[in-house]
């Protein structure tokens, strides 16, 4: 099976945008592509309680969008 053509190759300027990113917001990636395996979420501050285990990671932007009070456009 061949990788999606955006994800698992080593593109200079992505990488370094990325670190950029996560430097400033304060957080990490483990790994440089995507995986099926759930992702594990801890959270601080408002509405931190909806954060807290294993999700699917097209999760995480549903639950950040309801700790924000914002509707998710759908698909």
């Amino acid at each position: 099976m061949k990788p999606h053509p955006r994800y698992g190759r080593n593109d200079p300027l992505p990488l370094v945008a990325s670190q950029l990113v996560a430097e400033r917001a304060g957080i990490g990636f483990s790994t440089l592509s995507h995986t099926p395996m759930p992702t594990h979420v801890r959270a601080l501050g408002s509405g931190a309680f909806r954060f807290g285990g294993l999700y699917d990671n097209t999760d995480i932007p549903k639950k950040i969008a309801e700790a924000m009070k914002l509707t998710m456009p759908a698909n």
